[in-house]
């Protein structure tokens, strides 16, 4: 999109992000797999994926729209987004915890929550370059 100069309007980098939370949360995969075991390791990435997918799906969802003229659609998107990433998660963590047992609870909650901190603090870094 461009404004009335010509020049192209600067966009939140979604791939960028999602590099970024990725990275970050495959490091902790890595860190735990050597420090405890691969079954933890594949669990806690379990749980990032579990928070990424959703997330990612919401940034799609929100960033496609631009401009003041699509204000109403950009807020429509960020409800609809919203509520898309809320059930999207909820099925995905019933179908882990429908197949799996109560005692992997603690490596996905892990993996959930850091992946949730990283993709935070990716969209800070990115906001400030």
């Amino acid at each position: 999109m461009n404004n009335q100069n010509g020049a192209k309007l600067p966009g939140f980098p979604v791939l960028s992000w999602l590099i970024i939370q990725l990275f970050i949360t495959m490091l902790l995969v890595g860190v735990i797999a050597l420090l405890f075991s691969l079954s933890s390791a594949m669990l806690v990435g379990l749980g990032s994926i579990i928070s990424t997918v959703p997330n990612a799906l919401f940034a799609w969802y929100v960033y496609r729209f631009r401009g003041a003229r699509n204000a109403q659609r950009i807020l429509d998107s960020t409800y609809l987004g919203e509520g898309l990433k809320f059930l999207v998660t909820a099925v995905m963590f019933a179908g882990v915890f429908a197949v799996g047992e109560s005692s992997i609870a603690p490596e996905l909650f892990v993996g959930y929550l850091f992946a949730m901190v990283s993709g935070w603090i990716g969209s800070v870094y990115l906001q400030r370059r």
